[in-house]
């Protein structure tokens, strides 16, 4: 048997594990390849960097375990950023299996840059639950201390170190929504009511929906799946989730190419090696 006969017959078993190897890799071995930003990544990097020094923020995290792939780089990263900058922000969520994931980043993040509770972050935990989004979303922009009420440590908004002047999203710099399919409200009930600059972080699959809202300068920036986090992660130069599954996806990817070249040079030879044999 010629070699591009065995190369044609291989066994799927042998692709199989090759390919598992293959996005492994980037697991256990450190490496890295460069991770160019587009334009949207860039628009919600500079959203942030272009808070004024003290503007609250404010994170809605609506991701969990279903879509902990593609968000949680996402999320790591704009927090990371904010850490960083020491800019305060505040995080809550529509979706009550939310909190663990989000919690693990903020307090990692807070840990190692020596942020304070109160003071550099507030949680306010599973609020404005999913069939009341229309309604709490207004109300919530419309008069934050009122809707909020407390934290998760049951403190009242007003007597939080950063909500001291706090009084509806006009006092927001920035939101960022992140999950599998963004909170649409914010920009009917709060970007284009208080013009508060709103930034997405989106499962790749809805993405193409809402690329009009950049176009139409509803959104600022928007971070695009494992990809947008990766993105996101090399600007703050905190690599983590977003850029360990974007290397295992182009490990993946790599094999595919070089297989599928493979298996059209098996075919090329055995095309010739059959019209040889006929001549």
């Amino acid at each position: 048997m010629s070699w591009a006969d065995r190369l044609q017959r291989i066994d799927n078993r042998i692709l199989y594990v090759t390919l598992a190897v293959a996005v492994a890799i980037p697991v256990f071995v450190r490496v890295r390849m460069p991770i160019p930003p587009t334009i949207e990544t860039l628009g919600a990097y500079e959203a942030v960097e272009n808070v004024p020094p003290g503007k609250l923020v404010m994170v809605q995290s609506t991701w969990d375990a279903g879509t902990i792939g593609e968000c949680e780089g996402q999320c790591h990263a704009v927090i990371e950023h904010l850490m960083r900058r020491g800019q305060p922000f505040v995080i809550w969520t529509s979706n009550p299996a939310s909190p663990p994931f989000y919690n693990r980043i903020v307090e990692d993040a807070a840990k190692r840059h020596g942020r304070v509770y109160g003071r550099d972050w507030v949680d306010f935990g599973y609020k404005v639950p999913g069939g009341a989004l229309a309604f709490g979303v207004q109300s919530m922009a419309r008069d934050f201390p009122g809707y909020m009420k407390s934290d998760v440590r049951g403190t009242p908004v007003t007597r939080i170190p950063a909500l001291k002047h706090v009084k509806n999203a006009t006092d927001f710099g920035l939101i960022v929504t992140i999950g599998y399919n963004p909170i649409g409200e914010f920009i009917q009930f709060v970007q284009s009511v208080y013009g508060t600059p709103v930034v997405f972080g989106i499962a790749a699959i809805n993405s193409t929906t809402t690329y009009s809202y950049i176009d139409s300068k509803q959104i600022v920036g928007m971070l695009v799946g494992a990809r947008g986090g990766a993105e996101y992660e090399t600007l703050v130069k905190r690599p983590g989730r977003g850029v360990q599954i974007i290397m295992a996806q182009s490990f993946g990817h790599l094999l595919i190419i070089v297989l599928v070249v493979m298996a059209n040079v098996s075919a090329l030879a055995q095309r010739r090696a059959t019209r040889g044999a006929r001549t």
